[in-house]
């Protein structure tokens, strides 16, 4: 919303090489409270003081001698690209008039002055020059949030059967606007091969309005370059049920991707090489309060699988109970002062009531803050360390107490 008070504070440039003409007009502007008035009698000069001031109202003379106002127009064109000139022309050639807002002038006033006319005109051309600039800044403003979050937008008007797509859209597909019209086909062309029949069923079922659709599918640029983009599409009804317009978002969800395979493959050497081991092998994913235990678990204390919690209490339970506190007491201080691991030896229970001796260590993880999130171990029988197999099964278990 534009203000009185916005409007007059608004910048005002007056170009004109006749002393009493520019005196009038600052004069008049000023007894209407606007505040921010420059001017110059030398055309040659307006150009580079629009680059630097960037006026939001240049009141322009066109006949000057040297340089008209036609010319002035041209050299402004230059600097502003966006093809708003912020000119209000003052002529006293009525044939003038067409020929000015041809150049790109948005409105002119006549010689000699009519005070309230000039007043109103200024006043109405300041209020849309600042609409344009809102309406800029706010458009370039949602541009940057989409290339940092690397999400685009579309929406196609089946009545006018128009697609229009975001700057960021283009960015993701590796593509230029010049090159490539907005259109299904273009983006077709983009899906990887594999994925084109997915991508065909989940854009039919937005279409149809049957669901918000979600998916994720790869795109192919130009460069042979794969990425991976989230796509939600939804179909918005006219009164009669009628398909009136579509939209949706596309991200580009590559690095995501990325990490999210290499924490897999991770996970999954993690996996096996806790498969390998003769060990138990544990992960406490301690903000979730859920442990997990590898097979080792199962055989060497002879649970079976579904038969332990994955809770971090489905071990302090089964912790001899003359040696709970002391564990559970240093594991805790490990993690609170900062350390990066932790060990500890003790009894644990078996599934037949008896004990075994372990020895217990773990690697505390934290976060950029810390904080401990994880902690990664694995904790060996050793009642049965140094015996042969047949002598480890024949050996009594540690009884209570």
């Amino acid at each position: 919303m534009i203000s009185s008070a916005d409007i007059l504070k608004a910048s005002i440039l007056i170009v004109d090489d006749q002393d009493a003409n520019v005196s009038l007009l600052e004069q008049m502007l000023r007894g209407a409270g606007y505040d921010s008035i420059a001017s110059t009698r030398d055309p040659h000069e307006v150009c580079e003081l629009y680059r630097k001031h960037r006026y939001a109202l240049i009141i322009l003379d066109l006949q000057m001698p040297g340089m008209d106002g036609f010319q002035v127009m041209e050299c402004l064109k230059e600097i502003e690209t966006g093809g708003y000139l912020p000119v209000l022309v003052i002529t006293a050639q009525p044939g003038h008039k067409l020929r000015a807002l041809k150049a790109g002038a948005k409105d002119f006033v006549s010689k000699p002055f009519e005070f309230a006319e000039v007043l109103i005109r200024v006043y109405n051309m300041l209020e849309v020059r600042l609409l344009h600039l809102n309406e800029t800044r706010n458009h370039a403003r949602l541009e940057n949030s989409q290339r940092i979050a690397g999400l685009g937008d579309w929406e196609y008007d089946f009545a006018h059967d128009r697609l229009v797509w975001s700057e960021e859209v283009y960015r993701i597909l590796g593509i230029s606007p010049k090159d490539s019209p907005p259109d299904a086909e273009t983006f077709y062309r983009r899906v990887h091969p594999d994925d084109l029949a997915f991508v065909h069923r989940e854009k039919k079922s937005a279409a149809e309005g049957l669901r918000r659709v979600k998916f994720e599918h790869r795109v192919i640029r130009p460069n042979g370059e794969v990425r991976y983009v989230h796509q939600i599409t939804e179909m918005i009804l006219d009164d009669q049920g009628r398909p009136a317009r579509e939209s949706g978002t596309m991200q580009d969800i590559s690095e995501r991707k990325v990490v999210e395979n290499a924490l897999r493959q991770s996970e999954e050497r993690f996996k096996f090489v806790a498969r390998a081991v003769s060990d138990v092998v544990w992960d406490w994913d301690l903000s979730a309060n859920t442990l997990w235990w590898n097979d080792g678990f199962l055989t060497i204390f002879g649970f079976a699988a579904g038969e332990i919690e994955p809770s971090v209490e489905s071990w302090t339970n089964r912790i001899h109970p003359d040696e709970r506190t002391r564990v559970v007491d240093s594991m805790h201080h490990a993690i609170d002062a900062g350390a990066e691991s932790w060990s500890a030896e003790y009894r644990f229970q078996r599934k037949d009531g008896s004990y075994a001796m372990v020895q217990d260590r773990g690697f505390i993880l934290r976060d950029v803050a810390g904080k401990a999130v994880r902690m990664v171990g694995g904790m060996r029988d050793s009642s049965s360390v140094g015996m042969g197999p047949a002598a480890a099964k024949s050996s009594a278990p540690i009884s209570p107490g």
